[in-house]
This record gives C-alpha cells, sequence and structure tokens, in this order.
C-alpha cells in the first residue's frame, strides 16, 4: 500500500518544484496572513494536471479543487487513482474510497501546491516576490506590456538571479526565473484569462524547468470555475471515515 505514496506526492507537488525550484520556493498553501483576495470565501474548479519530466514516465491527474478558506483545501481527484486530499497548513489528509485507507501525512512546512497557486496568481501576483524577500530592479513598458525585474535577496545572490514578471493590461503573461548567471531556471506561461464574478483567472499554466533533477515540462488546464457558492455537502462535512486504515507518512 506504501506504493500509493508516489502518486500523492507527485500530484501534490512535494518535493518537487513548486513555483521557485530548491531555495526559492514560494507556491505555498495560503496561510492566515491571507494571500489570496479576501473577497474569495470559496472557490471550485477542474483541472488536469500532466508532468512530462525529462528523466522519468510522464503522469496525469485530473479531478475538482475545492477551496474552503485560507486554511483548508479539498481535492477530489478522480484519475488515474481516486482519492480525497485534505489540505491544512503542514498536514495532508488522503484517503482512497476504493479501498478504504488512508495516509496521514505530517510535514515540516506548509509544502508547494503549485497547480494550485497558480490558479490564484492574480490575487497574489508581485506581493508574492515580495514575500520572498525580493526587491523590484526597475520597470520596463512596450507597448501595453509591462516587464517588471526583481533583484534576489542578499542570502541567495550566490545562487539566483534576476526574476522577470510579464504582465499586460494587469494580467501576468509569464514569469522567468534565473540564476546568478543569467540563465533561465524556470518559466512560467498563463494564458486564457478569464474574468469569474470580478476576479480574473488563468485557463492553462505552462511551467518549464530548465534546470536540475525536476527539469521538464508541466501543463496545467483548469475549467468551470464557480466562486463564492456553498460547496457540495460531502465536500463541506467531509472526514475520513473512522474505520478506515490510516497510515502515518513524514516529509
Amino acid at each position: 500500500m506504501l506504493r500509493r505514496a508516489r502518486p500523492v506526492v507527485m500530484l501534490l507537488g512535494l518535493g518537487g518544484s513548486g513555483l521557485w525550484p530548491g531555495p526559492h520556493a514560494l507556491a505555498r498553501l495560503p496561510s492566515p496572513a491571507g494571500e489570496i483576495d479576501a473577497s474569495i470565501h470559496t472557490l471550485a474548479v477542474d483541472f488536469q494536471r500532466h508532468r512530462a519530466p525529462l528523466a522519468g514516465e510522464s503522469e496525469t491527474a485530473s479531478g475538482r479543487l475545492y477551496y474552503l478558506g485560507p486554511d483548508r483545501l479539498l481535492i477530489h481527484v478522480q484519475q488515474p487513482l481516486e482519492q480525497i486530499l485534505e489540505i491544512e497548513p503542514g498536514h495532508l489528509k488522503v484517503f482512497y474510497p476504493k479501498s478504504q485507507e488512508s495516509f496521514d501525512i505530517l510535514t515540516a512546512a506548509q509544502e508547494t501546491l503549485p497547480f494550485f497557486t497558480f490558479f490564484f496568481i492574480a490575487q497574489r501576483g508581485e506581493a508574492e516576490i515580495s514575500a520572498a524577500g525580493y526587491t523590484i530592479s526597475h520597470h520596463e513598458s512596450r507597448g501595453d506590456t509591462l516587464f517588471t525585474y526583481w533583484d534576489p535577496p542578499r542570502k541567495l545572490r550566490n545562487e539566483a538571479g534576476q526574476a522577470v514578471l510579464v504582465s499586460l493590461v494587469g494580467d501576468i503573461l509569464s514569469i522567468q526565473l534565473k540564476d546568478r548567471n543569467d540563465q533561465p531556471i524556470t518559466q512560467y506561461a498563463l494564458t486564457g484569462w478569464k474574468k469569474v464574478s470580478g476576479q480574473r483567472f488563468p485557463s492553462r499554466v505552462v511551467i518549464e524547468v530548465l534546470q536540475g533533477p525536476s527539469s521538464g515540462v508541466e501543463t496545467v488546464d483548469y475549467a468551470t470555475p464557480v466562486l463564492n457558492e456553498p460547496p457540495p455537502d460531502w465536500v463541506a462535512t467531509f472526514q475520513i471515515p473512522a474505520d478506515a486504515v490510516v497510515r502515518g507518512l513524514r516529509f
């Protein structure tokens, strides 16, 4: 049964690229500090996440994500293996309905969830980069497109270079992260921006990791978002069944 730990790890991105590889990890589960617009109380959206690493097999997972507030996220994975993930900062619970088995996973910190975080990038934007210690170097406009250049914090300058954020009329088009030699580490492209109940969200995110063991391409598609409506009853009241077999893991 422990073999199922790997699909869970790969889906969540635990130990993966996150928003920034290695020490640059920024894409965190939202905390009570509130990186997400306070007007967003609940959100549900379908997702399909495809990962194609340079080394190893490609993987695809799909399902529906339920954001239930700054301290709770529930993910119903439908393919390739049905599972329900209940996520709180530093604590993950994973339940397999077919086998009635569960993982109780403790983590040392809030783990990276890039496929979730990027859907909220319009709300996080520059504040997310600033929170990691980066400071704006300068802006550059090319028509309606704005390029913003960010310098890394002093403690990362031995390995990290600038970050470049490109936006068009407020929508983030791309983010590029560079190493200290000005070579790209990771590139992100966000397309298909749509307005949902007054908020802007991307329909697709493509992540290219160009250096390190996580090198490869990841594509996440989002569909049918529903904002600030009550979740299904089973989501609002979900609990791991008392008679489920529980196995503990730690990352």
